[in-house]
C-alpha cells in the first residue's frame, strides 16, 4: 500500500513539474514577444526622429525630405552629418537598418530630385505602412515615459 502511494506522489510531482515547465515556456514566449515589440517600437521612434532631422521642409503637418539627403545619409556622408548637426545616436544607422539602407542607395539613385514623405521614407527602409502610421503614438508614449 505504501509503495502505491509513493508511486502516486511521484506521478503527481512529475505532472506538476511538467505543468510548471509549460507555464515557464509560455511566459518566456510572452516576454520575448514583448522585447521584440519594444525593440521594433524603439527602432521606429529612432527612424522617425532621423526623418524629422533630415527634413528640409519646416512644415509640421506634412514634412518631406529630399531623396538626395537620404541618399547621402545612406552613403554615410560625413559632410551631411556635420551640416545637419546630427547627434552620434542619429549619425550612425542602427544595425537593423544597415542592409536596408545599402539597398536604398540603389532605389534612390534613379530619382534623386524627388521628395519623400514619412511613409515613403519608412517604406524605403522596410517599415510597413501600419507601423509607420503608428509612429507618432510610439513617440508620444516614449516622451511620456
Amino acid at each position: 500500500m505504501r509503495d502505491r502511494q509513493i508511486v502516486k506522489e511521484k506521478k503527481q510531482e512529475a505532472q506538476k513539474q511538467k505543468a510548471a515547465t509549460r507555464i515557464q515556456s509560455v511566459q518566456r514566449g510572452i516576454a520575448a514577444r514583448n522585447r521584440t515589440e519594444a525593440l521594433r517600437n524603439a527602432n521606429i521612434v529612432w527612424l522617425r526622429e532621423l526623418f524629422l532631422r533630415l527634413c528640409s521642409d519646416s512644415k509640421v503637418e506634412a514634412p518631406t525630405v529630399s531623396a538626395r539627403v537620404v541618399f547621402d545619409y545612406c552613403r554615410r556622408d560625413p559632410a551631411l552629418v556635420t551640416r545637419l548637426g546630427l547627434t552620434r545616436r542619429l549619425a550612425t544607422p542602427r544595425p537593423q537598418f544597415m542592409p536596408l539602407l545599402d539597398g536604398a542607395i540603389e532605389a534612390l539613385r534613379p530619382a534623386l530630385d524627388r521628395e519623400l514623405d514619412w511613409t515613403a521614407f519608412a517604406r524605403l527602409v522596410g517599415v510597413d505602412a501600419a507601423a509607420a502610421a503608428a509612429a507618432p503614438t510610439h513617440i508620444a508614449a516614449t516622451k511620456i515615459q
